[in-house]
């Protein structure tokens, strides 16, 4: 991992910020962030309530429902070793950095497969075009041959 890893950074800042999990005034349509660990890695994601129920929150994401306990915030039926998702309501800052975070990952998701399946974006620019991507991607200003 480099230094300036900067999606590391937003993950930090975020996993610094308390967790809000009083979920007595939530309501259906409100915002809810999701935290899942799973194998060393940390993801976030924003999703809605749909349902409140007795003992649980229900909450759209993925296109699937998934029900958490009110009194942990823990996912209800997380059965898989090693994962295990959390929701808490996040403030305006964790929202932001949330938006910020997923955005990244998908634009580098993007730019790898990009990459990795197709020699042909890269064939059709020119050399300089090829050494200022070289240095975006490396942060170094050094001679290509």
């Amino acid at each position: 991992m480099s230094k300036n890893n900067k999606t590391k950074e937003l993950v930090t800042k975020i996993s610094d910020l308390s967790y809000n999990k009083d979920f007595t005034n939530l309501q259906v349509g409100d915002t809810i962030a999701i935290y899942q660990y799973s194998y060393g890695y940390e993801y976030y994601y924003l999703a809605k309530v749909v349902r409140i129920l007795k003992t649980q929150i229900a909450v759209e994401f993925s296109n699937c429902e998934h029900k958490f306990y009110q009194n942990s915030g823990y996912e209800t039926n997380s059965s898989s070793f090693g994962s295990s998702k959390m929701i808490f309501i996040p403030n305006t800052e964790q929202i932001e950095i949330i938006k910020e975070l997923n955005c990244r990952r998908s634009v580098i998701s993007k730019v790898v497969s990009l990459v990795s399946r197709s020699e042909n974006c890269l064939d059709n620019l020119t050399t300089e075009k090829l050494k200022e991507v070289y240095q975006i991607l490396t942060n170094k200003e050094e001679e290509t041959e």
